[in-house]
């Protein structure tokens, strides 16, 4: 997993959290992307568990996001 190596986990994870849970206010959807979970470790257990409804999706180049057939899932 890749947090262990990321300065100042607790923090970062906070925040995200707080994002994560003020989505579910005005139903907002989270997408969360993962580039190769099988090295980096996939996304944290405690941003998936707050947001049941969560997509993920495991990115297989960079600009991924920018494809228009990404959004078309």
């Amino acid at each position: 997993m890749l947090a262990p190596a990321i300065d100042d986990i607790v923090r970062v994870t906070t925040h995200n959290l707080a994002l994560v849970r003020a989505s579910t206010l005005p139903d907002i959807p989270v997408v969360f992307t993962e580039r190769y979970p099988a090295g980096l470790g996939p996304t944290h257990p405690d941003l998936l568990e707050a947001s049941c409804s969560a997509i993920v999706y495991e990115k297989s180049i960079s600009a991924q996001l920018e494809s228009r057939s990404f959004w078309k899932r």
